[in-house]
C-alpha cells in the first residue's frame, strides 16, 4: 500500500493538491492560473524530480510574497497586478 506513494506519479500527485490548495486559499491563484500550475508543477515533478521542483517551487511562491508585498501602495502607484494580485493563465 505504501510502496504506491513513492511512485512518482502518485507523490506528484499529491504534493500538487496540496500546494495548490494552499496557493488558492492565500490567493495566489485563480482557477485557471491553479490548473496550469498544477499542470506545470505535475510535470516538472514527473520528469526531473523533487529537486527540480522545488526549484519552481521557490519562484512560484517568491513571486506571490512578492506580488503580495506592499500591493495597496502598488495599486495607488498604478503598477498592481490586476485581479488583486491572483496569477491567471
Amino acid at each position: 500500500m505504501f510502496e504506491m506513494l513513492t511512485h512518482p506519479a502518485v507523490s506528484g500527485l499529491l504534493v500538487m493538491s496540496l500546494i495548490g490548495a494552499l496557493a488558492y486559499k492565500a490567493h495566489f491563484v485563480d482557477i485557471s492560473g491553479l490548473v496550469a500550475a498544477f499542470v506545470v508543477g505535475f510535470t516538472i515533478w514527473y520528469t526531473g524530480g523533487p529537486a527540480s521542483f522545488a526549484i519552481i517551487l521557490f519562484f512560484f511562491m517568491s513571486a506571490g510574497v512578492a506580488t503580495k508585498y506592499k500591493y495597496k501602495a502598488k495599486v495607488k502607484k498604478n503598477v498592481a497586478q490586476e485581479g488583486k494580485g491572483k496569477r491567471s493563465w
